[in-house]
């Protein structure tokens, strides 16, 4: 705590007393706001609502932001400063956060670390006008299993609705998939949101196929199928959980058609889709 000292100086039959202030009393941790606790698609801010206080004054915050819930302690190595003027902080970091302050004094105590804000960022891999090269090396439709690159298109035609143009069972079966594989880390799961048609009719064989795997349909890690008829288009977000967050992955949607027989009894449209948007969280 803070301790006073007296000391008492003779030289020379003149006397002088000072008095010493020893502040070794830490200071109290800043109260925090912001962060959001669901998933969000534009970065958060975090900063303080209530400041520390040091017996020798503010100086400045430390924060501590790591990918999980585990409160660091005394000896946790700060991520980083922020000044007492500005303690704002943008998180940028994709995936799963959680932010924690400590106030700093100018003699250098440090309090306590405060509560923790949370950031939970999307993971953005197609977007309209988008299709984050630096992460997926761009989308392609292909024929067969989604990443044997021999794709059917370079890229897949847009049109003025802002979502992919019309990708059906042109062959056996069409993918969209990606070139480069997608890292998972600090997400939990993989969402398709888009816009598709299946034929009502009976023994037709089609149907959507989606998830991700390591290299092919007999590597998916996990997968969705649908296959109930519709009586018109219909609009839908469908997520897959991620069991393991260290991996690479081929996000993928099949749109298949395996009925035995060409032309099949009864056939008459195509299953097909728009795609809108895909994104980890």
């Amino acid at each position: 705590g803070e301790n006073t000292f007296t000391i008492t100086v003779t030289f020379q039959e003149e006397t002088s007393t000072y008095q010493l202030l020893v502040d070794n009393q830490r200071p109290t941790a800043p109260a925090i706001t912001g962060g959001d606790s669901n998933w969000v698609s534009n970065p958060v801010t975090v900063s303080v609502k209530t400041p520390g206080d040091a017996l020798s004054e503010v100086d400045h915050y430390e924060y501590y932001l790591t990918s999980t819930d585990t409160p660091p302690d005394d000896n946790t190595k700060a991520t980083g400063e922020l000044s007492i003027d500005n303690t704002k902080l943008e998180v940028t970091t994709k995936g799963t956060s959680y932010i924690y302050y400590r106030t700093v004094s100018k003699h250098e105590n440090k309090s306590k670390w405060s509560s923790s804000a949370e950031s939970h960022l999307e993971t953005l891999l197609y977007s309209y006008g988008n299709e984050y090269e630096s992460v997926t090396g761009g989308w392609f439709i292909s024929d067969i299993s989604p990443h044997n690159f021999t794709p059917l298109y370079s890229n897949l035609v847009k049109e003025a609705d802002k979502m992919f143009n019309r990708v059906d069972a042109v062959r056996t079966s069409s993918n969209i998939t990606t070139r480069k594989a997608v890292g998972v880390k600090n997400h939990k799961q993989l969402c398709f949101y888009f816009t598709y048609y299946i034929p009502q009719q009976d023994r037709t064989g089609q149907g959507i196929y989606l998830g991700f795997a390591i290299n092919s349909y007999a590597t998916a890690h996990t997968a969705i199928d649908l296959t109930e008829g519709t009586s018109a288009q219909k609009e839908t977000t469908q997520c897959i959980n991620i069991a393991v967050d260290s991996a690479l992955y081929y996000p993928f949607i099949e749109i298949y058609n395996s009925h035995s027989a060409n032309p099949y009894t009864g056939y008459v449209a195509n299953t097909y889709i728009y795609l809108r948007r895909v994104y980890l969280r």
